[in-house]
């Protein structure tokens, strides 16, 4: 009897721990303002709070602009995005570069949400021939509310 509670009180602490490290599926829908970004060459970190840049997320669809006020460089785009066990895939299908994009750019981003918002890492991007490690910090934005965004593809009224 003595070694069958032992065994109950080892099986439930392992399961206890095991449950505490499992990522959830993040939760996207809203809308975020980027405070910073951190490019990694893999030799250093820098970090850079200038870019100004929006991501808009409905329960399916994304959308981002930024613009760049050093140089006045701006841009957006428009896709659809899925999500996972501490992943997002965003598959964009038009930016301002590019025009349309066939088969959409997708981009996996490992993610973890905080009270303020989330912080996005690409830990694999191409940049200027260069690969880099890309991480973002978001802060959200606004209101909880329906929004035509949401109602995209769907028969709804939609109030303010």
């Amino acid at each position: 009897m003595k070694n069958l509670i032992l065994f109950a009180i080892v099986v439930i602490t392992i399961s206890l721990s095991c449950t505490s490290h499992v990522k959830e599926t993040p939760k996207m829908s809203g809308a975020y303002f980027m405070l910073s970004q951190t490019i990694n060459d893999g030799k250093k970190d820098t970090k850079y709070t200038d870019l100004k840049q929006l991501k808009i997320y409905t329960d399916s669809m994304m959308m981002y602009a930024q613009v760049n006020p050093s140089d006045s460089a701006s841009g957006f785009g428009v896709g659809f995005y899925t999500s996972d066990t501490g992943t997002v895939i965003e598959n964009d299908i038009y930016r301002a570069s590019d025009s349309i994009i066939n088969p959409p750019a997708s981009y996996k981003l490992e993610i973890t949400t905080n009270p303020r918002g989330y912080v996005q890492v690409i830990p694999d991007i191409s940049v200027d021939s260069q690969k880099i490690k890309l991480t973002e910090e978001y802060q959200s934005v606004g209101k909880d509310q329906k929004s035509p965004l949401t109602a995209y593809g769907k028969k709804q009224v939609v109030t303010w």
